[in-house]
């Protein structure tokens, strides 16, 4: 039912991930039912059951998926899947998806339901870049976590958050804004040093001391430290009488 080479690929890739152990449990179920009514057969339906569950062991520590895809491709994705269960403790295992760009929306949601058939907690769909694909997506995966990438200097036009929100996702994350904010803010700073040989003149321009440890809270922490007892040791060795 699965070729030897593709489980021998599938199990190498599941234990290089850290685990101990990795196994395959293939399943291929036919039925077949009849219908009689007064000696006479009316109805006769038949039907095909397939799919492979994989477990990744490592340690104490055990991750289990399914899938009904018996190709390589669909046994390493719920391999990675299985593999990232055991691996988690009070983790979401979000599982992405870049196939929009290369096999359209069809083809990103089809591996999206593979993902969530092998244990999948929620979805990543990258490459989205309308609204209407983002609605589109969602409304074909429903009842299921997504969450949105708003990048800036991107195809995707901007969207707030209450904007997916109503677009059906649960999570947006905006993973190098505060990057490029940054980055402009340091070609500032050093555009001055090389300009003024200090950086006297941009000092207003700079968190204090204060402000970083007001936005820390460190003198909650210090105030903490100082409540806990102070541990007493004793004077000398105790004595037996």
């Amino acid at each position: 039912m699965i070729d030897s080479d593709v489980l021998e690929r599938v199990l190498a890739g599941a234990v290089r991930t850290g685990a101990d152990f990795a196994e395959v449990y293939a399943e291929d179920k036919r039925s077949m039912s009849a219908g009689l009514d007064d000696g006479r057969v009316e109805q006769v339906s038949s039907g095909r059951d397939r799919g492979a569950g994989i477990r990744v062991i490592a340690g104490e520590s055990t991750g289990f998926a399914h899938t009904a895809d018996l190709s390589e491709r669909g046994l390493t994705e719920a391999a990675k899947v299985a593999a990232a269960v055991r691996a988690r403790r009070d983790l979401v295992v979000i599982a992405r998806t870049d196939a929009a760009a290369s096999e359209g929306l069809d083809g990103a949601v089809a591996r999206a339901k593979l993902y969530m058939e092998a244990g999948a907690d929620a979805i990543f769909p990258e490459a989205l870049n309308t609204a209407e694909m983002f609605r589109a997506f969602a409304a074909k995966m429903p009842g299921v976590p997504l969450l949105a990438n708003m990048t800036e200097f991107g195809k995707t036009p901007f969207f707030t958050a209450s904007e997916f929100e109503q677009m059906g996702y649960a999570m947006v994350i905006w993973p190098v804004s505060s990057l490029r904010v940054a980055n402009k803010a340091q070609q500032k700073l050093y555009a001055a040093i090389a300009r003024d040989g200090g950086t006297h003149n941009v000092v207003d321009q700079m968190q204090t001391r204060g402000e970083l440890y007001d936005m820390i809270k460190l003198h909650d922490y210090e105030a903490l430290d100082h409540s806990i007892v102070q541990t007493i040791l004793p004077q000398g060795m105790p004595q037996r009488e």
